[in-house]
């Protein structure tokens, strides 16, 4: 059936039920209905559920590491349901250049994504589902999360690295680096999900996830280069680890309070950055300066970051 919208005052639109439906299921005046947003779909009645999210994926011809995109991807889309096919037990990683099985590396991302459970394995497939609903309420807490890790899992990577504690190193680049990229695709879940569906700030949360993420894989790279190396670029990279230290501590202040102030102080510490990095082009060797070539990406995602809370700001008329 078609109905059509009629407006009702300044910014109200409003479509009305079919009386049949209506007393059907004896919905009185001033009763509440359960509206559920999906996709360009609304889903209106007493404790509505929407179409569950399922699909097929066969990974056969996947590296281990596509695998984990391939799953965190359907993941953060919303899907609830995924039937995963294989043709063989073992999968190519490239990077090591060695097999690994399969259904490890299926656990092992599935360990890393919020509600995910694998119900049933065999020899050639695994059936996963969603088994804990995503609420609103936490995405605000998951999110706050994703600051407080990634700004100490900073402070402890510039702490490492000028006290040569390569051990530690070995933790920012696996645990917290997977702790962290867990609340993000949580959080990205339930943006997709419609469960958070205020549409500016998700399109604003959405961008500045990436760039958290972003960051949280430059750190894991830059862990991996010195761990590989044995080495420490401490006294060459003194400067640009303090910047880096204080650009993240600032940009987490200035996202929960807007400040013009923090926008120009992190400004200076990435125009500081940028001399330190050029002179030290000229005077470290090349291993240094790659490392702090990646750790400068860090800085330029924070810039992009202030840009996409300013637009946020001016958008919600707080500037």
């Amino acid at each position: 059936m078609k109905r059509k919208v009629v407006k009702h005052g300044p910014s109200t639109f409003v479509v009305s039920l079919p009386s049949n439906w209506v007393k059907k299921h004896n919905i009185l005046k001033g009763n509440e209905l359960d509206v559920v947003e999906q996709g360009d779909q609304l889903y209106i009645g007493n404790n509505v559920i929407p179409k569950s999210l399922e699909a097929n994926i066969n990974i056969s011809n996947l590296d281990r590491t596509s695998v984990f995109y391939v799953i965190r991807g359907f993941y953060r889309a919303g899907y609830d349901g995924l039937k995963i096919t294989f043709n063989k037990s073992t999968i190519i990683y490239q990077r090591e250049n060695k097999e690994l099985n399969v259904l490890s590396v299926i656990h092992s991302e599935i360990n890393r994504l919020v509600g995910y459970e694998i119900l049933e394995e065999g020899k050639n497939h695994c059936l996963i589902r969603d088994i804990q609903a995503a609420s609103g309420r936490n995405f605000e807490q998951a999110l706050r999360r994703i600051f407080l890790l990634l700004t100490n899992a900073v402070q402890e990577f510039v702490q490492a690295i000028k006290e040569n504690n390569f051990q530690y190193l070995s933790v920012i680049r696996d645990e917290k680096h997977d702790t962290i990229t867990k609340f993000i695709s949580y959080c990205l879940r339930m943006i997709n999900k419609q469960i958070y569906t205020d549409q500016q700030e998700s399109f604003h949360f959405q961008r500045i996830l990436f760039h958290l993420e972003d960051i949280t894989d430059t750190l894991r790279y830059v862990s991996r280069s010195l761990l590989n190396n044995n080495r420490s670029s401490s006294k060459n990279m003194q400067k640009i680890l303090d910047n880096l230290e204080k650009s993240m501590i600032s940009f987490e202040k200035l996202f929960y309070k807007y400040d013009e102030k923090k926008i120009m102080e992190i400004n200076n510490l990435r125009y500081e950055t940028e001399k330190e990095i050029n002179s030290l082009s000229s005077q470290a060797d090349s291993k240094t300066a790659m490392a702090a070539q990646w750790l400068y990406q860090i800085f330029l995602d924070i810039d992009l970051m202030i840009s996409t809370t300013i637009l946020y700001q001016l958008k919600k008329g707080k500037i």
